[in-house]
């Protein structure tokens, strides 16, 4: 490289870090929060997600990157709850679900405000030193005239659908606590097998 241009090219180093600091910082993504938090998971489960929803609508879409480890996740129940005062929602309608992602659409009750998706609801038995959990089935609990009035089984009017926010994913203790690891992959970050 000529040794006149080297002084210009370290003269503008700073200006491109900035420029690249800048637009890391505003992205507009949002980091999901993993922490842990103390409820009654006998009856909601050992999961929750926070859901965050900034419309009025009657209806809001939201995807749940939650990037389970356990098996056929589409075979167990969810349980929605509002965030204040936490009561159940029934008008939650399960898109699909699978290891990567859950896609919802629910009623947002309580307008702009926080909601609680909680995951693995499940019943103990067996004794305390070796106890076993049965999983809770999914189970339809939206009105079919909600659905409809929605008309939540078109592709297109889904799209047109608000967006609620996921801003943290919380385990029940220390114990059963998630959070993405390297190791996490999702099937377009596989390898591909020759």
């Amino acid at each position: 490289m000529n040794a006149r241009r080297k002084p210009y090219l370290l003269k503008l180093l700073p200006v491109w870090i900035i420029a690249l600091i800048f637009a890391a910082c505003t992205s507009g993504k949002k980091e999901i929060c993993f922490t842990t938090r103390e409820w009654n998971e006998d009856s909601l489960g050992y999961h929750r997600v926070v859901i965050e929803n900034n419309t009025d609508a009657d209806a809001v879409y939201v995807e749940v990157p939650w990037r389970r480890r356990d098996r056929e996740p589409w075979n167990k129940a969810v349980v929605l709850t509002s965030g204040e005062p936490e009561e159940l929602i029934d008008n939650i309608f399960c898109l699909s679900s699978d290891n990567e992602k859950g896609r919802f659409v629910f009623q947002a009750v309580n307008g702009p405000a926080k909601y609680f998706l909680y995951y693995l609801p499940g019943k103990m038995r067996g004794r305390s030193n070796y106890p076993g959990v049965t999983y809770l089935s999914p189970v339809q609990t939206a009105d079919n005239s909600w659905i409809e009035l929605h008309n939540l089984k078109d592709p297109e009017s889904l799209a047109s659908l608000p967006q609620a926010r996921v801003s943290a994913i919380q385990s029940r203790n220390c114990l059963l606590y998630t959070s993405p690891s390297p190791r996490d992959r999702t099937r377009s970050r596989m390898p591909s097998s020759a």
